[in-house]
């Protein structure tokens, strides 16, 4: 899985990950309500929520796995929220501007799968065999297929049952 980042995203992931490391409350937001609130409010309001939200969603769903275990809520869902997030903000921003969030959409499964290998490198894996299954399935994660089959030893692992990979694109 060696993929190369363009050097727009791969900056916009650098300062999200400073930005991440300063934020005391991340862990705490109840990213759904957040969701919400961003999809009532208007204007540069609703861009911010939902920029926020895309943000946290990466960040939890890339970096913080185990949290979301805690929180008995799959990793997908964190993605899902995160794409949809980035693509209703590129919805309501200028060509320019658009251009990136529609990016960090397409290519939010590819980002989250970047963060579990940088967490790994720590030495143990960030998903476990259920959630390596789930998020497989669910996103087409290459990362997630790979932990599955260093978890099964095996390469018989049939191909993602989702119909379409851009489907949270």
């Amino acid at each position: 899985m060696s993929r190369r980042l363009n050097e727009e995203l791969e900056s916009y992931l650098v300062f999200l990950l400073a930005r991440g490391c300063a934020q005391t409350d991340l862990l705490e937001r109840v990213v759904a309500l957040e969701y919400l609130r961003g999809l009532e409010s208007r204007d540069a309001a609703r861009k911010e929520r939902l920029r926020e939200v895309g943000d946290h969603c990466l960040l939890f769903a890339g970096l913080f796995p185990h949290l979301a275990r805690k929180r008995l809520i799959s990793i997908s869902y964190f993605v899902q929220l995160g794409c949809n997030a980035y693509r209703l903000l590129a919805e309501t921003l200028n060509h320019t501007a658009a251009r990136l969030y529609c990016e960090l959409s397409c290519t939010f499964v590819m980002l989250v799968d970047i963060l579990h290998s940088m967490r790994e490198q720590q030495g143990a894996p960030c998903l476990s065999p259920i959630e390596a299954m789930d998020l497989w399935q669910e996103t087409g994660s290459e990362h997630a297929l790979v932990t599955l089959r260093n978890y099964t030893g095996s390469r018989a692992i049939v191909t993602s049952m989702r119909d379409d990979p851009s489907e949270y694109h």
